[in-house]
């Protein structure tokens, strides 16, 4: 889960043991409810195996093909960044990611589409 403080919106993902499954729902909170007739709020949901935020009106997303893809509030695609080989994403300071394999960890520019640094794990 991910909450984006601006926006007031949350990311839940939902990761299957078979990957084709996995799913994210992107939840956005309205600021102002009626405590007698709270609302719902609308769920989008759609697949992917992780998504983080990046940015206050931006999200990424590590779909099945291993690719990012960077979608704003209504859920749609703005940018499609091929990155290094990875299996997991994680937050890393606005507009970065980090990028984790089975060997390595790299840190990711996702407006430059760069990499900026990488690590390997070696294994104990």
């Amino acid at each position: 889960m991910s909450y984006n403080p601006a926006e007031n919106a949350v990311l839940l993902c939902t990761r299957a043991s078979n990957l084709e499954n996995s799913t994210y729902d992107l939840y956005t909170i309205p600021k102002d409810s009626d405590s007698q007739n709270p609302d719902a709020p609308e769920g989008k949901r759609s697949s992917g195996l992780t998504a983080v935020w990046v940015a206050r009106n931006r999200f990424a997303v590590l779909d099945r093909m291993h690719s990012i893809l960077i979608k704003n509030l209504k859920n749609e695609i703005t940018k499609k960044v091929q990155v290094p080989n990875c299996d997991e994403i994680f937050y890393a300071g606005t507009g970065n990611l980090l990028l984790r394999d089975s060997d390595s960890i790299t840190l990711f520019d996702v407006q430059q589409k760069r990499t900026l640094s990488s690590v390997k794990i070696s294994k104990v």
